[in-house]
């Protein structure tokens, strides 16, 4: 009686153990990680944000264009048309360099492919490359209104509006993966002592 007691109770410990050392093993899974996580995220922005900016950029050169060929004053109108060139030079950027951000598959076998390839993306979406098309595009629109029209109260309006609308443009393209530090190949060796294991978990950012 004793005997078959006991044999129970250490098949119910071991169940036990099982059952979490499963547990743990389902909730380490790589689709559950903050990487997946920050991946899906990122990727759902990217579309938003291409989407998003290519009609904010179309809207504006359709409407300073509209507003150039409706007015008399002719420093108006080179203004507008600047700012309808540049808005234009916005719209084809989405269209040919837009952010392709790819979420894991439905195993997440290809996250660490993946997370790599959305930092590259969103490095270069803030690099300062970003930034010096940004303030490129917006000197020469300058310096065509001010030397066109010698207006330089409306080339420098022009301009500051223009720089801003490129910099929340930057601002506002995916970054969780890249502002979180994941994806740059870090690993940290910890301990784990869990239910029924014991052992090295290796651990860290793809």
């Amino acid at each position: 009686m004793v005997r078959t007691f006991l044999i129970l109770a250490a098949l119910a410990v071991q169940f036990d153990s099982a059952a979490a050392f499963a547990q743990d093993t389902e909730q380490s899974s790589p689709c559950d990680s903050r990487a997946a996580k920050l991946l899906r995220a990122d990727a759902k922005r990217a579309t938003q944000w291409n989407w998003g900016w290519g009609a904010i950029y179309l809207a504006a050169s359709v409407g300073q264009g509209g507003v150039a060929m409706s007015i008399n004053n002719e420093d108006l109108k080179v203004g507008l048309w600047t700012g309808a060139a540049k808005s234009t030079l916005g719209v084809l950027n989405q269209i040919i360099f837009p952010k392709r951000i790819y979420a894991p598959n439905a195993g997440c076998t290809d996250l660490a492919k993946r997370v790599a390839e959305a930092r590259e993306v969103e490095r270069k979406g803030h690099n300062w490359i970003a930034h010096g098309t940004v303030v490129a595009a917006n000197v020469a629109g300058f310096a065509i209104v001010a030397g066109t029209t010698g207006n330089y109260v409306l080339a420098t309006t022009g301009t500051i509006v223009g720089s801003l609308v490129g910099e929340f443009a930057i601002y506002t393209s995916p970054n969780k993966l890249r502002a979180a530090g994941l994806g740059g190949g870090n690993l940290t060796l910890m301990p784990q002592v869990t239910s029924g294991y014991s052992g090295l978990l290796l651990q860290g950012s793809f």
